[in-house]
């Protein structure tokens, strides 16, 4: 039963999550729905740039408040528990290096757009991390 608990808390605060994300109302998908454009081979890069901005942006960013929180939760209430203390120590490490890798991924690619191709940013020439627009 607490494993049940424990899963209907994190299911319950990521439906909450969701309803404030602007993706979540609008969607990933610009076309192809009603009342709406149909879809062309611009709209497919533009998928693309909505789902790496969802997960860079908006998804990350909760999960690891996420993380912090059960891991600071797990170190409050160790109560000398030397395991308990090592699991909350493991779980905080480990979201700080998956939020380096992340962010650090992101910057390198940054890097290398900006370097590489200055006016790749899609049809309108807006920088790649904007997304892409096919208007």
């Amino acid at each position: 039963m607490k494993k049940f608990s424990s899963l209907y808390f994190i299911f319950s605060v990521f439906y909450l999550m969701f309803g404030i994300f602007g993706f979540a109302r609008a969607g990933l998908v610009p076309c192809g729905g009603t009342d709406q454009s149909p879809c062309t081979l611009c709209d497919f890069f533009a998928v693309f740039s909505n789902i790496i901005h969802f997960i860079t942006f908006d998804l990350t960013p909760a999960v690891a408040m996420l993380m912090f929180l059960i891991g600071g939760i797990i170190l409050l209430t160790a109560g000398g528990n030397e395991q308990r203390l090592a699991k909350g120590k493991q779980l905080v490490t480990n979201t700080v290096i998956g939020l380096l890798i992340i962010y650090l991924g992101w910057l390198l690619i940054n890097s290398l757009l900006t370097t590489i191709a200055p006016n790749f940013g899609g049809l309108t020439g807006r920088p790649w991390w904007q997304g892409v627009s096919c208007q």
